[in-house]
């Protein structure tokens, strides 16, 4: 697995997380408005305060995307992402389980939380390859 395969998991992850943060900063009652058939101010905040969170982490992974990574590598960078993509996958299929219709959007939510999932936990447990100078 080579830096480049690194590298574009961790941009496009940083790009998803990016626009789903600006959305939900943003556009908070369109998605509380989709969602729900009580349109509360809470719901409102707490979606401003999810897309703030997911804002910083787009922006932590953006700004070590090109660093080394897995193995002992970067550890905090790739556990977060690999923690966080883990909880929302096994949540979304937890929701889609529970729920009677399936909504296409829960589903395609779920399909690219489990990917991000598989592909942090192949960046955690395989090392990369580091390159040596030779003096």
């Amino acid at each position: 697995m080579n830096k480049s395969f690194r590298k574009l998991v961790i941009s496009t992850a940083s790009i998803i997380m990016g626009v789903a943060g600006i959305i939900l900063i943003f556009a908070p009652d369109l998605i509380v408005l989709s969602l729900a058939t009580n349109y509360n101010i809470h719901y409102q905040s707490f979606l401003q305060i999810t897309g703030a969170a997911y804002f910083g982490f787009a922006a932590f992974n953006w700004m070590n995307r090109s660093r080394p990574t897995g193995g002992i590598y970067n550890r905090p960078l790739v556990i977060s992402n690999f923690v966080h993509w883990l909880i929302g996958s096994l949540v979304s299929i937890k929701y889609l389980i529970s729920i009677e219709s399936n909504h296409k959007v829960f589903i395609g939510i779920s399909i690219i939380y489990l990917l991000f999932f598989i592909l942090f936990a192949i960046i955690l447990f395989r090392s990369p390859e580091i390159e040596t100078s030779s003096r």
